[in-house]
């Protein structure tokens, strides 16, 4: 006989929905912190996400999250295949996350930044001013464009240097390594298969949400 008794479906259903918001959780851990091993690793987490919310969404609408953060999430899934489809088509080597955002994305984060004695780290509350700030000088740049400053992108040759701060690549540098290595698996292109990476996914979160 079961240990609870009466109350063994309630501890069931209990147990499936904690091991599901655990399953998300993972996913967006992983997708913010960039912790991937492979790029076509990080495309099956991003599918397995993708979905995950799609089958949570269709059965129970905005119970479990805002339909703009169900939006958000399912914007920023498609972007990365976007991204990466765009390198395979133009034969771009490496994909790196920055090539998520378009010129006004990251002109919105650079004033962010700019704020506040141009901290690069603040909180939520933070956040919120640097946002609205934003946005205000964004109207600003809306009715004057000759006062917006030209952009500046960043620069991933090679002759950057492994220095630079404005070279994506040191993130792919091996700490503890000397002299740095780098790990290249995490943004090569060649051989990746985003029909494959997306079944892969598609099936990860099936499994998830039995």
């Amino acid at each position: 006989p079961c240990a609870f008794g009466s109350r063994e479906r309630m501890f069931t259903t209990l147990q499936t929905s904690l091991r599901l918001l655990a399953g998300i959780c993972e996913c967006y851990v992983t997708l913010i912190a960039d912790n991937r091993p492979t790029l076509p690793a990080h495309l099956v987490n991003v599918s397995k996400l993708s979905h995950a919310l799609l089958g949570l969404y269709r059965q129970h609408g905005t119970s479990f999250m805002p339909a703009q953060t169900y939006r958000n999430s399912q914007v920023l899934c498609q972007s990365i295949y976007w991204s990466v489809a765009t390198c395979i088509l133009f034969k771009v080597p490496y994909y790196f996350h920055i090539l998520d955002a378009g010129d006004k994305l990251e002109t919105f984060h650079c004033i962010e930044r700019r704020k506040s004695n141009s901290g690069a780290n603040f909180d939520y509350l933070q956040k919120q001013d640097r946002c609205g700030a934003a946005m205000t000088v964004g109207q600003l740049y809306a009715k004057h464009p000759n006062w917006k400053p030209p952009e500046r992108h960043l620069n991933a040759s090679e002759e950057a240097g492994h220095d630079d701060a404005q070279n994506p690549a040191r993130f792919l540098h091996v700490r503890g390594s000397s002299p740095p290595t780098r790990d290249m698996s995490r943004i090569a292109v060649s051989g990746v298969s985003l029909r494959n990476c997306y079944m892969r996914g598609r099936e990860e979160a099936t499994k998830l949400l039995e």
